[in-house]
C-alpha cells in the first residue's frame, strides 16, 4: 500500500500500550474459598475450552460440599445440591465431568435421599441410576439387565450428540453380576439419553478376533469419545493367553459400526523391531476427525525405552528421545496423562528428563515437539513454576483452536494449583486518532485462535467505532513498530508497509462502522512470503473519515503486533 508519511520528528516508542493476555496465569489455588463450600484442599481435574472458559473438579474441607465443579471462577455444581430428578436426591458424590459446558453437562455422581444409587447425571437431572433397567433405549444389551455401575464417561465437545460410558451391568437371566461394558448413550434433547449404541460388552467376541472379552477396561483415559460424536475408543481384555489379550478399539459410529483395532499386545508397534507390551497402562484421546492418540508401553525388551505417545500411528515421543528442549539428555518419562488432540493435529503431552545441572527443571509441556511450559522457566503470578502434574485430567487445551492450555502444577512459592497459558503473543499498543464522530477508534484481536504460518483460520482482527462506509484497509510490516506524527494522528507500523484487501467499513457499533479480517487466512493466501513461523507482524487500520478537512481526512487506530506460531 502506498500511504504519504509525514516529514516530522520520531516519537520516543509508543504513546500507549496495552497488554493482550498471553502470560501464564493463576486460575485456582489450594487454599482459595469457595462460597459456600469452604477452603479448596486439593484440584482433581482441569479442562479448558475456546475463549479461556475452563471447569474444574475441586475437593473442600466442607464436611457436605466437599466436591465442587468451578465453572470459570464460580460453583456449577457441588455435593449436597439437590436434584431436580428424582425428587429428593441429592449430589453425595461427584466425578469431573468431560466435554461442552454451554448447555448441560453431564457427570457420574452418586446420589443420597430415597435409595441410594449412582447416577450419569446431566445439570440436575439424573439420566441413567444404577438398579433400573439398562434395556430401556436399546435391544442390544440382554433382555432383563440392570445398570450395576458406571465407571467413567467422556462427552464429546457436542454433549447433546452422545457421550461413552464404561460400566458394569447385572444380567439375571444368564446368571451373571458386574458384566462390564462399553456404550454411546445419544443425547440429542438437551442432555436427555434416549438411545443407546453398545460398543463392547464381556463375554461377547471382541471385533476382529476369536475371542471373548474378558473385561471392558473402565478407568479413566482408557476410553474417550471424539470430539464430534463419530468415533469412541475403548479398550478391553480378552480371554485366553495373557500374551495377547489386551486390545485397543476405534469405533467409527453411525447406522452401520465399525470397530478397528489399533493396537493388541504383542502385536507389532509403531517402532522397528517392537511388539506392544501389555496395553495396561494406557491413555486414549480423539479429534473431531477420528485421529488418535495412544500413550501405553511397548514390550519390556529394553526398559529403558519403552514409553510411548502415538498419533495415527506415528511416534511422536519415546522415552529416550532427546528433543530441542531436552538436550542433550533423553526423556526419562512420559507421565500418566494423554496425548491430547486440538482439532488441527497437534499433540499436547508431558514428558521429564534429568539434567544434572538444573534439578527440579526438568518437566515440560510439549505441542508436538515443542515446549510451551516448563519447570525452572515458566513464570507464574512472579513465581517460577516448579512441578507438573501429569495424570490425564491435569492438562487440556482448547480443541477448536488451540490457543489456551491449562495444566495442575506447584510453584515455587508453594502455591499449588491450576493455570492457564495464553499461546498468542500479542499485544496491541500505540494510539488511536479520535474521529469525526467524536468516538476513539478500537483494534481489537481475536481472544480465540493463535496467528499460525499453517492453520489457516481463526485469528481475526477488528476494528470498531469508525465512520461507516469508508474506505479502510488494514497495513502491516514485519520491520517493528513506530510511532510517527501522521495527518493528525499516529502511524504505529515501521515502513515498508502492505496493505490487505481494501473494504468498506459496515454500521455495527450504534452510528459507528467497524471492518474486520482474518489474519491467517492472509498468511495462508500466500501472498506475502515473509509471513513465516516465528516473524513478528505489526498492523494498524487505516480509513477515511471525511470529517476532517484534506489532508488530514484520515482516520487510523491504534495497533496490533503478534508472533506467528507455526
Amino acid at each position: 500500500m502506498s500511504l504519504p508519511i509525514a516529514r516530522c520528528a520520531l516519537a520516543l516508542g509508543c504513546l500507549a500500550s496495552t497488554a493482550w493476555p498471553h502470560e501464564t496465569k493463576v486460575l485456582l489455588r489450594i487454599g482459595d474459598q469457595v462460597p459456600g463450600a469452604g477452603k479448596i484442599t486439593t484440584i482433581e481435574s482441569i479442562e479448558v475450552y475456546a475463549g479461556a472458559g475452563w471447569v474444574a473438579l475441586v475437593h473442600t474441607d466442607d464436611p457436605v460440599a466437599h466436591s465442587v465443579l468451578i465453572r470459570n471462577g464460580m460453583a456449577y455444581f457441588k455435593t449436597g445440591d439437590p436434584l431436580d430428578y428424582p425428587w429428593g436426591a441429592s449430589i453425595a458424590t461427584l466425578d469431573s465431568p468431560t466435554g461442552d459446558f454451554a448447555w448441560a453437562p453431564m457427570y457420574i455422581a452418586r446420589l443420597v435421599g430415597g435409595t441410594p444409587v449412582q447416577a450419569v447425571v446431566s445439570a440436575y437431572e439424573a439420566q441413567l441410576m444404577t438398579g433400573e433397567s439398562a434395556t430401556i433405549f436399546t435391544d442390544q444389551l440382554p433382555a432383563g439387565s440392570t445398570w450395576r455401575r458406571f465407571d467413567d464417561m467422556h462427552s464429546a465437545l457436542q454433549p447433546h450428540n452422545g457421550f461413552l460410558l464404561r460400566g458394569a451391568i447385572d444380567d439375571p437371566l444368564a446368571d451373571a453380576i458386574d458384566r462390564s461394558f462399553a456404550c454411546v448413550a445419544w443425547t440429542p434433547d438437551q442432555g436427555h439419553v434416549n438411545l443407546l449404541d453398545v460398543l463392547a460388552l464381556e463375554g461377547e467376541l471382541a471385533p476382529g478376533t476369536a475371542r471373548s472379552i474378558e473385561s471392558v477396561r473402565g478407568a479413566e483415559g482408557q476410553g474417550c469419545m471424539g470430539h464430534d460424536s463419530i468415533y469412541a475408543a475403548w479398550s478391553c481384555d480378552l480371554d485366553g493367553p495373557a500374551d495377547d489379550d489386551g486390545c485397543v478399539y476405534l469405533t467409527r459410529l453411525g447406522y452401520v459400526m465399525n470397530a478397528r483395532l489399533i493396537a493388541r499386545e504383542g502385536s507389532p508397534s509403531p517402532v522397528e523391531g517392537r511388539t506392544w507390551g501389555a496395553l495396561e497402562d494406557l491413555a486414549l484421546d480423539l479429534d473431531a476427525r477420528g485421529s488418535w492418540t495412544l500413550r501405553a508401553q511397548l514390550d519390556d525388551s529394553d526398559a529403558s525405552n519403552d514409553e510411548v505417545l502415538v498419533h495415527n500411528g506415528h511416534v511422536v515421543a519415546r522415552e529416550g528421545d532427546v528433543l530441542a528442549a531436552t538436550a542433550p539428555y533423553p526423556l526419562e518419562s512420559l507421565g500418566r496423562g494423554r496425548g491430547v488432540l486440538d482439532d488441527h493435529g497437534h499433540v499436547l503431552w508431558v514428558g521429564a528428563w534429568h539434567d544434572p545441572s538444573t534439578p527440579g527443571e526438568d518437566e515440560a509441556l510439549f505441542v508436538d515437539n515443542r515446549a510451551e511450559v516448563r519447570t525452572g522457566e515458566t513464570i507464574v503470578a512472579g513465581s517460577v513454576l516448579a512441578d507438573l502434574e501429569a495424570s490425564v485430567r491435569s492438562y487440556s487445551v482448547d480443541a477448536e483452536f488451540s490457543r489456551y492450555v491449562a495444566f495442575l502444577g506447584i510453584l515455587a512459592d508453594g502455591t499449588k494449583g491450576a493455570f492457564l497459558l495464553d499461546r498468542a503473543d500479542v499485544e496491541v499498543y500505540c494510539s488511536a486518532k479520535p474521529n469525526s464522530l467524536g468516538a476513539l477508534p478500537v483494534i481489537q484481536p481475536s481472544n480465540l485462535g493463535v496467528p499460525s504460518a499453517t492453520l489457516g483460520h481463526n485469528f481475526a482482527i477488528q476494528a470498531m467505532f469508525l465512520t461507516t462506509s469508508s474506505l479502510s484497509v488494514f497495513f502491516y510490516s514485519t520491520d517493528g513498530p513506530l510511532a510517527l506524527p501522521f495527518h493528525g494522528g499516529t502511524l504505529c507500523v515501521q515502513p515498508p508497509l502492505r496493505r490487505t484487501i481494501l473494504k468498506s467499513t459496515r454500521g455495527g457499533m450504534g452510528y459507528y462502522g467497524q471492518t474486520g479480517m482474518d489474519f491467517n487466512d492472509w498468511i495462508a493466501s500466500g501472498v506475502d512470503p515473509t509471513l513465516v513461523a516465528g516473524a513478528r507482524v505489526f498492523v494498524q487500520l487505516w480509513y477515511r473519515d471525511s470529517g476532517y478537512p484534506p489532508p488530514d481526512d484520515v482516520g487510523l487506530t491504534a495497533a496490533v503486533q503478534f508472533r506467528i506460531e507455526p
